[in-house]
């Protein structure tokens, strides 16, 4: 597991590396293919958030690159859409 800040949830996220590409650069990370979390209170909520108004969590949906975190638009928070450095975190 690789943990990272997400300053667009403003939480850690944990990637598996057994079911992601890594590159083992722990400075400027890639993974493959995209990182996508749904933190959803709904349990009978359907999986599709852009047509579903039963989603009522968090989506976080992104491309992360040479230590870049490409926010997809279907993320709910305010940083979709926009490309951001993976910030410096520590446990």
């Amino acid at each position: 597991m690789v943990l990272f800040w997400c300053p667009g949830c403003d939480e850690p996220h944990q990637i598996d590396t057994t079911h992601w590409e890594f590159n083992d650069n722990f400075e400027k990370p890639t993974f493959s293919p995209s990182y996508l979390t749904w933190l959803d209170p709904n349990p009978n909520a359907l999986p599709d958030a852009k047509y579903n108004k039963y989603r009522t969590g968090m989506r976080c949906h992104s491309f992360i690159k040479d230590g870049m975190i490409q926010f997809l638009e279907d993320c709910t928070h305010d940083l979709a859409g926009q490309t951001v450095a993976i910030p410096e975190w520590s446990l």
